[in-house]
């Protein structure tokens, strides 16, 4: 995934989400348990796919 460092007239902060958040720790919890959740969801994807023919 791309994610832009800079854009004119936004603020570098509104870019990096895990430096708005009060706990950088509990982003990194949060986008771990996301990435887990969307390979799993992939896995299933791929499952029904060769499975439908």
């Amino acid at each position: 995934m791309q994610i832009p460092n800079r854009v004119p007239g936004v603020p570098r902060e509104v870019l990096d989400t895990r430096d708005s958040w009060p706990d950088p720790e509990d982003y990194d919890r949060q986008a771990a348990k996301l990435r887990d959740m969307f390979e799993k969801n992939i896995h299933m994807i791929g499952k029904s796919a060769s499975t439908a023919g």
